[in-house]
């Protein structure tokens, strides 16, 4: 494919991907990413046999990478989790109770 038609591509591709509600990374030329949903999507937009993508740590359930569209790329992304306060809580708020202290002491008593 000549430049062209790729940066159609890669806009359509983002476009696509933000309605979703999800964040596109262009990796390289030819590898790109959905990232943002409950999983990672490696997406080859030219390969051999048309879009071809590639959903993190599901190879051996989902059967590696497969052909499709966008779309279905989308769907292997799944749905963007939803942000809980508790997500967005300056770390001091959600800080566990641990003995600082002890823990130091422990180390130097250790070495």
């Amino acid at each position: 494919m000549n430049r062209h038609s790729d940066k159609i591509a890669w806009l359509k591709f983002v476009d696509l991907v933000d309605q979703a509600g999800l964040t596109p990374r262009k990796c390289q030329e030819n590898h790109w990413q959905i990232i943002g949903g409950l999983h990672r999507v490696n997406v080859w937009p030219f390969a051999k046999g048309g879009l071809k993508f590639y959903v993190d740590r599901a190879v051996r359930l989902e059967g590696g990478a497969r052909h499709g569209t966008v779309e279905d790329a989308i769907k292997a992304a799944g749905p963007s989790p939803a942000v809980s306060e508790a997500d967005t809580a300056a770390p001091w708020e959600e800080r566990a109770e641990r003995p600082v202290g002890l823990v130091r002491r422990f180390w130097r008593w250790f070495w």
